[in-house]
Parts: structure tokens; C-alpha cells; sequence
């Protein structure tokens, strides 16, 4: 029998899965209109710096007197094809 520090390690996992899945799920349902920095900066998950490198190399993100917009869906579809490649033989990747 497994003894109770077990199940509420257990208890505790389905917990942290349960609640990573809401914030997925209500991510789902917000606007598709990113407005401001910040805002697309964590819907892309990444520093101000490496978001600059990719607008340079065409992220879709509309800067109107300082102001940042993006549509979720254009997001998407830009890293969507992006990142359909062929890494293989990057010298980055170690093997």
C-alpha cells in the first residue's frame, strides 16, 4: 500500500496538469487582437530582444506610435511556416 506522501505527490501532479490545462483552455479564448508589448511578448513566450530579431525577419506585428499590435492567428501561421525546416544539418545541433 502505498503510504500517503506517495498520493499526495500523486494528488499534487493531477493538480499542476489540471491547472496547466485551464490556462491553456482560457488562453484559447481570448481575443485574437494581441495589443502592447507586454501582451505579445508572453503570448510569444520571449524577451523583447529576440522578438526585435524576429520582426526584422518578418513576425507580424504592427507598431503604431510605439504601440505594438499583433493578431494571434497571423502569429500562428508566421512560426507555422517558419519553422517548417530542415535542421538536420545546423551546425548548432550537437550529434
Amino acid at each position: 500500500m502505498a503510504d500517503n506522501s506517495d498520493e499526495l505527490k500523486k494528488h499534487l501532479q493531477t493538480i499542476s496538469k489540471l491547472k496547466e490545462r485551464i490556462e491553456y483552455l482560457e488562453s484559447q479564448l481570448e481575443l485574437p487582437l494581441l495589443q502592447g508589448k507586454d501582451e505579445i511578448l508572453e503570448y510569444c513566450k520571449m524577451s523583447e530582444y529576440i522578438a526585435k530579431k524576429w520582426i526584422k525577419n518578418g513576425l507580424p506585428v504592427l507598431i503604431v506610435d510605439g504601440t505594438w499590435y499583433a493578431h494571434r492567428d497571423n502569429i500562428k501561421e508566421y512560426f507555422k511556416a517558419r519553422t517548417r525546416v530542415d535542421s538536420s544539418k545546423n551546425p548548432e545541433i550537437s550529434g
